[in-house]
């Protein structure tokens, strides 16, 4: 590859990244902020905080988020064939 080819494919690279810019912001606050990442960078602090409140087991605790993460593992495929008609 020459130097105007490396340059033109860079300046695609670029122009690619600024026209989906929007999308890749809203790819990464979805991430960040959705239902399967919240639980597990937030149990440390709220479990603790559950078990005396509602006199639960820790171990009760992560079998709850254990459950979620499976139905969310089995329904999503179901929700991204749905979403893609």
């Amino acid at each position: 590859m020459n130097a105007i080819d490396a340059s033109a494919h860079e300046m695609r690279e670029v122009s690619e990244l600024r026209a989906g810019w929007r999308l890749l912001v809203a790819a990464m606050l979805g991430a960040g902020l959705s239902f399967p990442s919240v639980p597990f960078y937030s149990i440390g602090l709220f479990a603790p905080l559950l078990a005396r409140e509602f006199a639960w087991s820790f171990a009760s605790i992560f079998a709850g988020l254990a459950i979620a993460s499976v139905v969310a593992l089995l329904v999503g495929p179901i929700a991204g064939y749905l979403v893609d008609r």
